[in-house]
């Protein structure tokens, strides 16, 4: 897991409504998602830390912060594995 800033990668094609995300690459990759993906999708709008979408989403659900971590980080990974986010810069 990085420590650098990420950014959704462009062109992805996405929906998402409560408990559910869905995204599609432009080169036929899609990844669906239940749970909390798509508050770090979204949080991954502009570029954000692992530690500062995992702190924000700790606040927001009441979870201990190192739990949230490290679920983000594996979605994270996910994403990054499979184009849809990268380092930003």
């Amino acid at each position: 897991m990085t420590t650098e800033p990420l950014i959704r990668r462009g062109p992805v094609l996405w929906r998402a409504v409560p408990g559910y995300l869905v995204l599609a690459s432009v080169d036929g990759k899609v990844l669906e998602v239940e749970g909390s993906g798509a508050d770090v999708w979204a949080l991954l709008d502009v570029p954000a830390t692992l530690g500062s979408v995992a702190t924000v989403l700790a606040e927001q659900y009441g979870a201990p912060l190192d739990t949230v971590r490290a679920d983000v980080g594996a979605f994270v990974d996910r994403l990054a594995g499979s184009g849809f986010v990268h380092v930003d810069g």
